[in-house]
């Protein structure tokens, strides 16, 4: 028999799990994870973007350079006669061009906000479907949901030890070090992975809860009263 199962707690826990692995995968699609001071350009030509054209400015912009897990954004000087600009792009393709704490913190996030996103498409399914070989399809998510949270917060806690790295220098000055930005501060990016980090790890708390609140009385007597679509407040 199809049914579908809605409780209040469910939809809260469904669009929290969507907005944490939104958060973290957009954190990693960002470079603002770290900016440097900014730099006033002369915009007579468009910055370009790692993807598009920015937009095209007559005038002064403020532009920060950034640093991402492996995209960043520079500051191209201008020439005579030619605007300055800013170029985006990926500036590591392969391990041996970063620090190893960078490697691992990398390797760390990618597989916690992987993970997540696999927790997210079985929450997506849990109103529809709430056993698999007769175990709690929200106790899985929830699962999975802890294990991406461990993997993002050893990612966050491992990726500060990197910022003594040379290329972190150049951008944030010599006094940048282990947990130390120098000249430079901390980007959206950094700010949306710790807090998808954070709501994962409360998702993965609340899965038990919404387990308990679909296996409920007032649940199971509307599901024997034959109702196929059932919302529990």
């Amino acid at each position: 028999m199809f049914l579908v199962l809605l409780t209040s707690a469910s939809i809260l826990w469904t669009v929290a799990s969507v907005a944490a692995a939104t958060l973290l995968v957009a954190s990693h699609l960002s470079p603002q994870w770290l900016l440097g001071h900014p730099v006033t350009l002369q915009h007579n030509l468009p910055a370009y973007d790692y993807t598009f054209n920015i937009t095209a400015w007559s005038g002064t912009v403020d532009v920060s350079p950034s640093l991402g897990l492996w995209l960043r954004c520079s500051i191209l000087p201008g020439k005579k006669g030619v605007a300055g600009s800013q170029h985006c792009g990926v500036y590591a393709t392969t391990g041996a061009d970063l620090p190893a704490a960078q490697v691992v913190a990398m390797a760390s996030l990618v597989t916690g906000a992987g993970i997540a996103v696999l927790a997210m498409l079985l929450v997506l399914l849990t109103p529809c479907m709430r056993v698999v070989r007769r175990k709690s399809v929200f106790n899985i998510a929830g699962s999975l949901q802890a294990l991406a949270g461990v993997f993002s917060v050893l990612g966050l806690a491992v990726l500060p030890l990197s910022w003594s790295s040379v290329r972190v220098q150049l951008m944030c000055g010599p006094l940048a070090s282990v947990y130390a930005l120098g000249a430079c501060r901390t980007g959206w990016a950094l700010y949306a992975a710790l807090g998808g980090t954070l709501l994962l790890l409360a998702c993965a708390v609340g899965a038990v809860h919404v387990d308990a609140s679909v296996s409920s009385n007032r649940a199971e007597e509307e599901i024997r009263r034959g109702n196929h679509c059932v919302c529990v407040t």
